[in-house]
Order: structure tokens, then C-alpha cells, then sequence
């Protein structure tokens, strides 16, 4: 189970990477954890969705959003702290 963990894990990094995105992305300790047990360590519950209308809130969020900025970038405000365990 953990090795096909891995592998879907791995199969991500590799079509992540192969896209030319401003990122790298690559393995970590939890590359052969499930969701849950990854969510069981953040203390996140299962909760059931609604069913959403993806759609409209597609249609309202162009809208709404069609003013806003298309790059932020925290670090220029001071509002980020240093990458932590990244190995």
C-alpha cells in the first residue's frame, strides 16, 4: 500500500515538474501517507460538502474578481516567515 502511495505521489511530482509552473515540487516524509492520515495530523475532520453550483460561483467570481491584481507577492510585504521543514 505505501509503495502505491508513493508511486501516485511520485507520478504528481513528475507531471507537476514536466509542466513549466513557477515551482518545483519533489517528495517529503508524507509521500507515502494517505489523506486521512495526513488530515488526522492536522486535526481536520471529514465533513460532508454541499453540493455547490460551480458555475455560478465560476460566473460571480470573474466578476467580482476582474479588478484584482494578477500577481501578489507576500514576501514584498513582509507578511510571509521562512520555509520550515522542507526536508
Amino acid at each position: 500500500m505505501r509503495m502505491e502511495l508513493f508511486q501516485a505521489t511520485d507520478d504528481f511530482v513528475n507531471e507537476a515538474n514536466s509542466r513549466n509552473t513557477l515551482y518545483t515540487a519533489g517528495h517529503n516524509k508524507f509521500s507515502d501517507w494517505t489523506v486521512k492520515e495526513k488530515n488526522n495530523m492536522l486535526g481536520l475532520l471529514d465533513m460532508p460538502m454541499p453540493p455547490v453550483d460551480l458555475e455560478a460561483l465560476a460566473a460571480d467570481d470573474e466578476e467580482e474578481n476582474s479588478n484584482l491584481p494578477t500577481s501578489w507577492d507576500w514576501r514584498s510585504l513582509g507578511k510571509t516567515t521562512a520555509v520550515k521543514d522542507q526536508g
